[in-house]
């Protein structure tokens, strides 16, 4: 906690007053009721956000109406060259028709298996026993082929030729067969034309007229195409040639109409619109209330956020804060120029400075919303909106990791979260071209603007803190840091003025912070309100004892009646009051000033009153402080610790047992009275704020080394025996006790 923390049990009690209220007068109007009043707030919000964001379709600079026609005339106010993606794809069409589908050759062992078969059938008939007649008949039937002449020319020649004449022809046919084969045979490759043709390539050229037809007839009977779709390829080679497409471009001149008006808009002029800084995007009436609808949901789920889980936030400052950071976000979204990448969206600093001035788990949630919101709004894609919440989430990771004792921490952070916003667009580029083929033109620019958004969020927060600070009243981890420092103008003040009360509230911070660090509490907040607690005596300083003793003067309040004692040291609480009012001390430091004694008793002045006017004239009540209890941790740490401290000035021995039983008897003396019944305070919490307090007091009084009685006297007598060297005065063991003393 690191902001003016609204109490807790406070609100809760003023909210079931207020409804107990509502319960006894049932004459209330509904619109008198809070959640009559919280609608309205909703809607005026959804409203205004709405607003702003609809001005990017509706107002701000759209020039198309819903029926995609040009409102106006528009003229280039700078050279534009966009490309014609339609001409351009349709010229990539063309060249991917016109070329041919690549074909490889198949396996051709069934084709030479068919040869080698019809050649040895050829074989079977010849060595036959059948007449000659039906041996010719047989082989022109085996011949399947168009020209009936071819195949009583090849059964003449199996039946008239011996083995060695027919062999090597039959070997020189299956030679070629093969080399075709290799090569590759399409369907219009089967023909008689182009088949002699892919013989004699592949032929011997000695060979005779007789034998080129038997080898023609024979590889003719067997020849199939072989040549199968090669699809991968193919379309290699088709991207190859689109790839090879120069984009066809259009260039407006400076002062070139892009459109006129009543024209409808094709993708060429869009483009042109785009880059001349025009919105695209047709929105109406229903459109503007989608928005509304989906703003009023999401004020709604963080209003119910806060009220569940994160109460303490949810007052004026607070929500003026995330209004103003809000607004700011959605106003650079609308003013983004079309042709700038949406990653220079402020994001990561709208969750740094909200995280500072709330907590990193509300930022989260809040800025989850919210880019859901502007990203439905504006249409940005699912996948940039992936990215947004990635980085958001480990912006919020890193930001609750800092200890705010250095500014560049924030710096640094900046740095660290643009690794993550880098790997998340890469990957979701990646992820993109895997689905479909997307261009890339827009990677680079998304890369380099998101680094930069990351780099300069730190910077950014650094710089709008200060100012968020003034506007809202909230102090931050920083502002706090700036108050401890000892030249600030009260603390000098303090510290000349009331050096007594100025070492007092230093030791208590001190203690304060440690009993603070103990339990989980905000351990920064408790220093400083420590040191400023105590601002109230400043008005009449030497009415309190521990500046009494400073300037050596006489208790002032032996001459007071105890009434009048009572009055000057209980009106410095409301002087300190009006003290951190001149000095513009936030409202939190107040809390400590205002509940640091709580409704407490002034006993000491109690007990006098009782011995001077009798028990039955002094009403314990009039001996109190004026309270308020304390509200939260850490003024109740205060109150305890303070009450620790000066119980321990009059402890005449500072060992643990000692110092725990006067800790733990104030304690119980504070649960008893009833100080520490509004604050959220466990017993666990009590025992860790006792223990720590404990140890802070014993290093604080720890014993010192004592020297022996008789060392002067030895000093004295070894000075008028000789005269030595100042290094070998002490004895040995006083050497070493004193070196231990020293540290």
């Amino acid at each position: 906690m690191c902001q003016n923390t609204i109490k807790y049990y406070s609100i809760q009690a003023d909210m079931v007053s207020s409804k107990l209220d509502v319960k006894k007068n049932p004459e209330v109007k509904f619109w008198q009721k809070d959640s009559f009043r919280n609608c309205i707030i909703f809607i005026v919000y959804a409203f205004i956000f709405t607003l702003l964001l609809s001005s990017k379709h509706f107002f701000f600079r759209s020039i198309i109406d819903e029926n995609n026609v040009a409102r106006r005339d528009i003229i280039a106010e700078k050279t534009i060259e966009v490309t014609d993606t339609f001409k351009t794809e349709q010229r990539k069409k063309e060249l991917v028709q016109k070329l041919d589908p690549i074909m490889r050759p198949a396996e051709d062992m069934f084709i030479i298996n068919d040869f080698d078969n019809t050649i040895s059938y050829l074989y079977q008939i010849k060595s036959s026993d059948l007449p000659y007649n039906d041996k010719f008949a047989k082989i022109v039937s085996t011949i399947d082929l168009a020209d009936s002449s071819r195949e009583e020319f090849l059964a003449t020649f199996f039946l008239n030729a011996n083995d060695d004449t027919i062999n090597p022809i039959v070997n020189k046919a299956k030679h070629v067969l093969k080399k075709i084969l290799a090569t590759g045979i399409s369907d219009k490759d089967v023909n008689e034309s182009n088949l002699n043709v892919l013989i004699s390539r592949n032929i011997d050229k000695d060979i005779t007229r007789n034998q080129f037809r038997i080898i023609s007839t024979l590889i003719e009977q067997v020849i199939l195409p072989n040549m199968l779709l090669d699809e991968e390829a193919t379309d290699k080679a088709r991207k190859s040639v689109a790839d090879s497409v120069v984009p066809i471009k259009v260039v407006f001149e400076k002062g070139d109409k892009i459109i006129a008006q009543g024209e409808r808009v094709n993708k060429v002029k869009k483009d042109a619109l785009l880059k001349a800084g025009y919105s695209i995007i047709q929105i109406n009436a229903k459109g503007v209330t989608g928005i509304f609808a989906i703003f009023l949901i999401g004020i709604f789920a963080i209003y119910n956020y806060l009220k569940l889980f994160e109460l303490q936030y949810l007052n004026k400052k607070h929500i003026s804060l995330i209004t103003i950071l809000s607004l700011i976000l959605i106003f650079v979204a609308v003013i983004l120029p079309p042709d700038w990448s949406v990653f220079i969206l402020p994001i990561p600093a709208f969750v740094i400075l909200l995280s500072v001035f709330t907590n990193p788990r509300t930022s989260f949630f809040i800025t989850v919303i919210l880019t859901v919101l502007i990203s439905s709004a504006l249409w940005l894609s699912a996948a940039r909106l992936s990215v947004f919440i990635i980085v958001a989430l480990f912006t919020s990771i890193y930001t609750s990791k800092i200890n705010f004792t250095k500014r560049f921490q924030l710096i640094k952070i900046g740095f660290e979260i643009s690794i993550v916003m880098i790997l998340c667009i890469l990957s979701m580029y990646l992820l993109q071209l895997c689905l479909t083929d997307m261009a890339t033109k827009w990677f680079l620019p998304d890369i380099v603007f998101g680094f930069v958004n990351c780099v300069f969020s730190g910077i950014i927060a650094l710089g709008m803190m200060p100012v968020l600070e003034n506007m809202t009243g909230i102090i931050t981890p920083y502002g706090l840091s700036e108050l401890c420092d000892a030249n600030q103008p009260l603390l000098k003040r303090l510290q000349f003025e009331a050096p007594g009360t100025f070492s007092h509230s230093t030791m208590l911070s001190t203690l304060a912070e440690t009993a603070a660090e103990a339990i989980g509490a905000n351990a920064v907040l408790a220093r400083v309100g420590a040191l400023y607690h105590d601002i109230g005596k400043l008005k009449r300083p030497l009415f309190f004892i521990e500046n009494q003793n400073y300037f050596g003067i006489e208790n002032p309040h032996c001459k007071l009646n105890p009434r009048l004692s009572k009055m000057v040291i209980i009106s410095h609480v409301k002087d300190g009051l009006d003290i951190a009012n001149e000095y513009n001390i936030p409202d939190v430091i107040k809390d400590f000033i205002a509940q640091h004694h709580g409704t407490t008793l002034a006993s000491y002045f109690y007990t006098q009153a009782l011995k001077q006017e009798g028990t039955e004239n002094v009403v314990q009540e009039q001996f109190r402080y004026p309270g308020p209890r304390p509200k939260t941790k850490e003024t109740a740490i205060l109150m305890i610790a303070d009450t620790v401290e000066s119980a321990s000035r009059t402890l005449k021995e500072y060992s643990q047992e000692e110092l725990e039983r006067m800790i733990n008897k104030l304690i119980v003396e504070k649960l008893n009275d009833g100080q520490l019944s509004e604050c959220p305070l466990s017993m666990k919490d009590l025992k860790a704020i006792a223990e720590a307090l404990g140890k802070s007091l014993r290093a604080a009084h720890h014993q010192r080394i004592k020297y022996h009685d008789n060392i002067i006297e030895e000093l004295e007598n070894r000075s008028k025996q000789k005269v030595i060297p100042d290094d070998k005065v002490l004895p040995e063991n006083l050497k070493k006790d004193d070196k231990k003393d020293e540290n």
